[in-house]
């Protein structure tokens, strides 16, 4: 017995190990790696990870058992056919009645032979939103989609593109393909032998044979595909068929006509001004024969070198409706483009985000790409050798270079915000290049410029950078008017080498630091940098006005920084005298407000504190509160008609104190006058221990009588035996308006009975009390 399970269990480990396949018991198989299915029992198998394949046939299905449906889901991930021939393969054995196939959500390329083959299959077949490209040309049988079967067949939302054939259909008793892409097939685009064949709003472009439809057909429908730019024909049946053609797009044609039309409804060309798209390959199609293409979903081009993949657009405009872009090398790849417009995207990732080479006219705009930190080589913008060129309202930030111009010539780079980068504009052997109202903070160098030549900066900043503003090396005819430069770690504004001067004009600029740079008339630049600066430190509403309150009340502060903006750490140290340190933060408005908790120990009654302010990023720019906060022990008395709390006490004598166990409940009572006049009609009460602290909450006032009455629960931790608790009792609506608890709750351990309890501690005798905080002093009699 002992050794038959031990046989199973390394059998079980053998099928795992072998062929990759995990849960073969049930119905859902799992294929982290090329896996061979011979059994029935799996009705789905579902790919878990991106597979490079090892095997000539990678995902190998042969069931040999009825099973009503067959999926295979690749659920996204890719099938790296590794030179492979054929990357799944379904086949139904001879002695197997199938019934339905699926495949779907699969990314497949490099094969000799198939993307995907199913042979000789009884059932129907549904293979549907594939993407299928990079066939290894061996000869013309190489094929993305290849399906002979006996049953319905239906290829759906699927893109092919970089193979020799797209999709062959063979055998069938109906072919239905719908939304399918096709593009650059070097032989054929779609081949049907099908008995019955339907056709609608399909693509194909750039085809050796856009449609070729077989004599073997009975009927066959085209509705709507746009059959376009393909060599020997678009369309061509062996003969006339008989079925229904209507609406589409094609230029040649043999054997074939739309209704009423000698060839296709329409004649190919640019196709409208708007299209959608929602994947990296389908908008790089789309691309080349719409006008305006809209994404319309977050894509990724996980996988692919680059997944905007365009080369030759003219007079074309891409809006990625704020969609984001992410999972390639080059997010978005332009080749010789004119006349082209970028939109509108948010790009995440990669070496590049938007890169164009050997463009002319081309406007990148309203743009924000961000990528993982800026050690991490690539540029947010990269354009090289081109001409007119306007880049403006994007914002970059952590990645090498922010806007990358090699080799540009007559462009604008204006209204751009590149932040955290190691150069936020950087340029190589440029020639008239206008750089206006462009922000650069927080990058190694703001502004760089190389061997550049009849450059204008007009307007920018660049400021708190971490090594220079703006810096110019080896460049000739450089014009600086009304730019900020300032904050930055070593210069502002740099020119080398020592000896060259290059025709350099500065006019109006600010900065405090530079190198062999002055601006026409002037040592360094015109103006100075202004430093942020505190101006306002107060106390309270009104920072002539000291802050009188009672021990326990909150303490308003403000302070005020002038040219916040141009602080890195937007934050303001706080020093109350006497020492108690807290940070608090600068808002958008430039102030840094918070309110203080005179609860605290360190605040004592009848005392006067000030603060002193500073800012985090630079200590030594500090100012002293204009005012003082006074806390005093005296109740302040309200104006007439405002509400106020006239009482407030332990038990139901406010002249007496109440003394109970713990774990009994103590009633509280609070009495509101005018509390009609309250828009918030609930009061804040803090239980007060010297030795434990305080215990905050809110009850609601009775709108009838004014009363606010609760009883509190004296099991809390917080309490404990042989202890005294007053109360705090303020509103809500104005915590300024508060009262103290006329007498005391006492916690005992003590049977209840005969209590002298002395609350005010009048350890002298003399009458007077010596302190409100007090334990109290309890003695028992009999």
């Amino acid at each position: 017995m002992k050794k038959n399970f031990i046989f199973l269990i390394f059998l079980l480990l053998f099928i795992i190990l072998e062929f990759g396949v995990v849960g073969v018991m049930g119905y859902s198989c799992e294929c982290g790696d090329c896996c061979e299915i011979v059994h029935g029992d799996c009705e789905i198998i579902k790919i878990t990870n991106n597979i490079t394949a090892t095997k000539d046939k990678c995902i190998s299905f042969k069931p040999n058992k009825v099973v009503n449906n067959y999926t295979i889901d690749c659920q996204g991930h890719t099938i790296d056919g590794n030179g492979n021939n054929t990357i799944i393969y379904v086949y139904s054995q001879t002695d197997a009645e199938t019934w339905d196939i699926r495949i779907k959500n699969c990314k497949l390329k490099n094969f000799k032979r198939h993307g995907i083959f199913i042979k000789k299959w009884e059932g129907d077949v549904l293979v549907s939103n594939n993407e299928i490209y990079d066939g290894i040309y061996v000869d013309e049988r190489t094929v993305g989609i290849n399906i002979t079967a006996y049953g319905w067949v239906g290829v759906f939302d699927n893109k092919i593109y970089n193979t020799p054939r797209g999709i062959n259909i063979f055998d069938a008793t109906k072919a239905e393909l719908k939304n399918n892409i096709l593009d650059n097939i070097s032989n054929r685009g779609i081949y049907s032998m099908a008995k019955k064949t339907l056709l609608e709003n399909n693509k194909i472009f750039n085809c050796n044979q856009g449609v070729y439809i077989k004599k073997d057909n009975e009927y066959v429908e085209l509705y709507k595909n746009i059959v376009c730019f393909n060599n020997e024909f678009d369309i061509k049946f062996d003969e006339e068929e008989n079925g229904r053609r209507v609406d589409n797009t094609c230029n040649i044609t043999i054997n074939y006509n739309d209704e009423n039309h000698q060839g296709c409804t329409h004649k190919c060309g640019i196709f409208g001004n708007v299209e959608e798209c929602s994947s990296c390959f389908e908008c790089s199609v789309k691309l080349k024969y719409w006008k305006t293409v809209k994404l319309t979903q977050n894509i990724s081009g996980e996988g692919r070198e680059r997944c905007i993949d365009t080369y030759n657009l003219t007079n074309k405009t891409f809006d990625c409706q704020w969609n984001k872009i992410n999972g390639s090398t080059y997010q978005i790849y332009l080749y010789n483009p004119k006349n082209v417009i970028i939109k509108n995207c948010k790009i995440e990732g990669g070496a590049h985000g938007i890169f164009a080479n050997y463009f002319n006219n081309i406007t990148i705009t309203n743009c924000k790409i961000e990528n993982e930190n800026i050690w991490k080589k690539g540029s947010g913008i990269y354009l090289a050798q081109g001409i007119k060129a306007t880049v403006s309202n994007n914002t970059i930030k952590s990645i090498e270079k922010g806007v990358y111009l090699r080799f540009v010539n007559q462009s604008t780079i204006e209204k751009n915000i590149i932040v955290d980068t190691r150069y936020g504009i950087d340029m190589y052997s440029t020639n008239n290049i206008s750089l206006l109202n462009n922000t650069a903070r927080f990058n190694r160098v703001g502004i760089y410029m190389h061997k550049t030549n009849n450059t204008s900066l007009l307007n920018n900043t660049a400021i708190n950078n971490t090594s220079d503003g703006i810096y110019m090396l080896d460049s000739n005819n450089t014009s600086l008017l009304n730019n900020t430069a300032c904050y930055n770690k070593y210069y502002d504004i740099i020119n080398l080498p020592d000896n060259t001067g290059g025709n350099l004009i500065g006019i109006n600029n600010t900065c405090n630091k530079t190198y062999n740079y002055n601006d026409t008339g002037t040592t360094g630049c015109t103006y100075k940098c202004i430093q942020p600066n505190i101006t306002q430190a107060y106390w309270g509403n009104d920072s002539n006005t000291n802050l009188t309150i009672n021990k326990g009340m909150l303490a308003d502060l403000h302070v005020y920084v002038e040219n916040c903006e141009n602080l890195r750490k937007k934050n303001v140290n706080i020093k109350i005298i006497g020492s108690l340190l807290q940070i608090i933060s600068i808002d958008s408005s430039c102030w840094a407000n918070t309110s203080i908790n005179t609860s605290d120990n360190f605040f004592k009654e009848n005392q006067v504190y000030w603060f002193n302010a500073s800012l985090e990023e630079n200590p030594s720019i500090w100012k002293q509160s204009s005012n003082y906060l006074n806390i005093t022990s005296l109740q302040q008395p309200p104006s007439p008609g405002q509400p106020s709390i006239t009482q407030a006490y332990w038990g139901n004598d406010s002249n007496e104190n109440l003394t109970i166990n713990k774990s009994m409940p103590a009633d509280l009572h609070v009495y509101v006058e005018s509390c009609e006049n309250l828009s918030n009609k609930n009061v804040s009460i803090k239980i007060i221990n010297s030795t434990e602290g305080f215990f905050s909450q809110t009850i609601p006032i009775d709108n009838n009588s004014c009363w606010a009455n609760t009883s509190i629960n004296t099991n809390l931790s917080f309490f404990k035996e042989n202890q005294v608790y007053w109360f705090n009792a303020s509103l809500v609506e104005n915590p300024s308006i508060w009262n103290r608890s006329s007498n005391y709750l006492i916690i005992t351990s003590l049977p209840l009975y005969n209590l002298t309890v002395d609350t005010c501690g009048d350890s002298t005798g003399d009458g007077e009390c010596d302190n409100y905080n007090v334990k109290g002093n309890i003695t028992v009699n009999g």
